[in-house]
């Protein structure tokens, strides 16, 4: 089915729209357009339609494509124009840019018109969608403060370390305290000590469980005891942690007086039930025998006649029908109160409420009867669920796994151009040393693209046993190389293998250490300390009990101010002018996928030290085998899969000069096709090079299961951007006998291919 586009072509001359349209059409568009020539029609046409892309000659009777610019810019419009036109000079096509154009594309060479306009309809699509996630943020976050703002509940959270980071204005009007002499203290601060004791335990016990904790308590307010229903609830961020708790505080101090007041006297009962905003209801097994007003608004009546002959059971939700059943059994029979409780209801006209319930035996006309109290807490469910929901951030890991893959591909392409002018420029030592400097820029680029994928969704660990010895100091002597910053080690002689990725630990160490050598820039010395640790059950940092690995890092820098230790693991945090803020939540990412632990301990002018925890194993870490890399003159015919023109390009000239015969492809359909023929015609591809991920079209899984359906004896290499992805990590297993990941340098991917033509 072809794609419908919408293109607005300023173009005085109908034969070049006619051809710019059929080229849009020759890529299997159904193209909408529009041709206008004269700034009053483009005015007109801009006013009345939204356009996909606009198409703009740069000269025109009476105007050119500036002008046209200028107009666009502003009527704020964010349709991307594309300037097409004959030769017009180096330094109006700059002007062309600087205004507002997003390309240039000479008449007499429309190839890249099509790459062109994708281009830039992907981009704009990206760009709305990150404004429409901005706007929703935002609006989020204003709900978030109007339910902070207006609630009557005592509402709070709190980080790892029992410190507060949020009240709301209920919250600090009852304690009689500034919201900013709150923030940052512990309830050791603003409780009685038993009081705060008694809450920080709740509150690890949250941590540990990852469940609510709900109960009721009293407070002394003054000469008065307020009495509180409180809700203890696990927040998590974008991975999965538990970073923090949310705790409400409802004042039931009325709710339990009325309670206790019913039970004493029938006459004072029935004034006060009819004024209570709780519904109130007296009932048996079989039937309502009384209801107050707030009762019946809840359950949906107007009045009490419709409601005599049916049962409270009659409302309850089947989710909670079991217990509600159970309890009210309990009560007729044993005549003893039950506790407060949250059930769901369903109202008469359909609705489903969330309703607190609390129970006590009675005597109704000389039989046993139930008085039961129901309050509505549904808004205050919506309120929560609203906050909670505020608190993940999940479309960084997605983010950030297409950053690093797109970033990956562009790498790629650049460091075989590089190649191709090394091989080129044997006497040009200048042009090589700077080259040479364009490579190792690249391969620090390349860490960056790491981190991303790590941070991603895709970036899973691949387990298996490693010395955390070796990693340390290999990575401490890389990082500190020609600075002034020394590390000195203590590490058990007798240390345990991690379980864990070599290549993840060591960006963990990588990253602490480039934050304390930052924060010594006068130098100093940091301190690596590892050691076998045993944690038993219900151990402070909520892991498995077990063997595991301990790490500390220590620094003598400025430390961290308190009001950033909470912040520090947040993704796209930061404190320095040129920092990403990814470093620590890529490292925090990375040891909780370890299903481990990691601390931090800083004081200002102190230094900080970080606490790991990493699964050990008694298994020894497997020998590395070290792969000579070979540039021999090969013999082979290659197919090469790539959807980037300029790593096809680059890759089919490099090794054809290594004596290779190259055939290209661009997508899996069309590499089947050429392998097809080929292996008919009895000249078969030796090697086939697959892109892991093809934009728009057949990715390498789906080509090698076709290709080993036609070929099973097919030799294929899978190459990819993402080097974190199942399918990389263990390539044998989808029918690839080799793997190379981007970017890469053509003597590595000439290593692996002879290494696979040799097998």
């Amino acid at each position: 089915m072809s794609k419908v586009i919408h293109i607005l072509i300023i173009e005085d001359e109908i034969a070049d729209a006619r051809l710019l349209v059929e080229e849009i059409q020759s890529a299997e568009y159904e193209v909408v357009y529009e041709v206008v020539n004269s700034l009053d029609t483009i005015e007109e046409a801009l006013e009345r339609k939204k356009w996909d892309i606009i198409l703009c000659d740069y000269n025109m009777p009476g105007f050119n494509a500036v002008k046209v610019l200028e107009i666009i810019a502003g009527k704020d419009i964010a349709t991307p124009v594309i300037v097409v036109s004959g030769f017009i000079g180096e330094e109006k096509s700059l002007e062309l840019m600087r205004t507002g154009a997003r390309d240039f594309i000479l008449k007499d060479n429309l190839s890249r018109l099509i790459p062109a306009i994708e281009r830039e309809i992907e981009e704009m699509d990206i760009r709305r969608d990150r404004k429409h996630k901005e706007i929703l943020l935002e609006q989020q976050n204003k709900l978030i403060d109007t339910i902070l703002g207006t609630s009557a509940d005592l509402i709070s959270i709190k980080s790892r370390d029992f410190t507060y980071q949020t009240v709301n204005s209920a919250f600090c009007e009852f304690l009689g305290m500034d919201r900013n002499k709150i923030i940052g203290k512990s309830d050791f601060d603003i409780f009685s000590p038993s009081k705060a004791e008694k809450y920080q335990k709740l509150d690890a016990k949250v941590l540990i469980t990852d469940e609510v904790e709900i109960f009721e308590d009293e407070i002394k307010k003054g000469e008065n005891v307020r009495y509180f229903h409180i809700a203890k609830n696990p927040i998590y961020n974008a991975n999965g942690a538990t970073v923090g708790i949310l705790t409400s505080m409802r004042d039931i101090t009325e709710f339990k007086l009325a309670v206790e007041a019913l039970r004493e006297n029938e006459e004072r009962y029935r004034r006060l039930v009819e004024v209570s905003p709780d519904g109130i209801i007296v009932h048996n097994d079989k039937e309502i025998l009384f209801i107050n007003q707030a009762g019946l608004k809840i359950l949906g009546f107007d009045n009490d006649e419709l409601i005599r002959e049916k049962s409270l059971t009659d409302f309850v939700h089947p989710d909670s029908l079991d217990i509600a059943q159970k309890r009210l059994e309990q009560i007729l029979e044993f005549g003893e109160p039950a506790g407060l409780i949250e059930e769901k209801y369903i109202t008469t006209d359909g609705d489903i409420r969330f309703v607190e319930t609390a129970s006590v035996p009675i005597s109704w006309q000389n039989s046993r009867a139930v008085q039961t109290v129901i309050r509505d807490v549904s808004k205050q469910k919506q309120a929560e669920r609203a906050l909670l929901k505020s608190q993940k951030l999940e479309a960084l890991g997605m983010l950030a796994g297409g950053i690093g893959h797109d970033f990956n591909n562009f790498l790629t392409a650049i460091l075989l151009k590089i190649s191709l002018a090394l091989k080129s420029l044997h006497n040009t030592e200048n042009v090589k040393e700077l080259l040479n400097q364009c490579e190792h820029i690249i391969q620090k680029a390349k860490g960056l693209t790491q981190q991303l994928l790590t941070f991603a969704e895709g970036g899973a660990p691949i387990i298996k046993p490693c010395s955390i010895e070796e990693i340390i100091k290999q990575t401490a002597e890389f990082t500190l190389s020609g600075s002034n910053v020394t590390c000195t080690y203590s590490i058990d002689e007798n240390l345990l293998s991690a379980r864990a990725d070599e290549n993840q630990i060591s960006q963990v160490i990588y990253n602490l250490m480039i934050n304390a050598q930052q924060a010594m820039p006068y130098g100093g010395n940091i301190d690596i300390n590892a050691e076998n640790v045993i944690l038993s059950e219900n151990n402070q940092f909520a892991l498995k009990p077990g063997k595991y690995v301990k790490i500390t890092l220590s620094d003598s820098g400025n430390g961290i101010p308190k009001e950033h230790l909470n912040k520090i693991f947040d993704p796209y945090f930061t404190t320095k002018e040129r920092g990403s803020g990814l470093g620590l939540a890529v490292v925090y990412s990375i040891i909780k996928k370890h299903r481990g632990y990691i601390g931090v301990e800083s004081e200002q002018g102190n230094g900080t030290t970080f606490t790991i925890y990493i699964p050990a194993t008694e298994k020894k870490p497997l020998p590395v085998e070290i792969e000579p890399i070979s540039t021999q003159i090969s013999e082979g015919k290659i197919l090469i899969m790539d959807d980037e023109p300029e790593i096809r390009e680059s890759l089919a000239e490099l090794l054809s000069d290594f004596g290779y015969s190259i055939d290209t492809a661009s997508e899996g359909g069309e590499a089947l096709e050429k392998y097809r023929i080929a292996k008919q015609q009895n000249k078969p591809f030796d090697i086939v090079i697959l892109d892991l991920t093809i934009q728009g079209g057949m990715g390498g899984k789906e080509t090698i299961d076709k290709l080993r359906r036609f070929d099973p004896q097919v030799k294929a290499i899978v190459s990819s951007g993402y080097s974190n992805d199942p399918i990389m990590a263990n390539y044998k297993d989808y029918g690839f006998c080799g793997i190379i990941t981007k970017p890469y340098r053509v003597d590595k991917l000439i290593s692996v291919i002879n290494k696979v033509l040799n097998n």
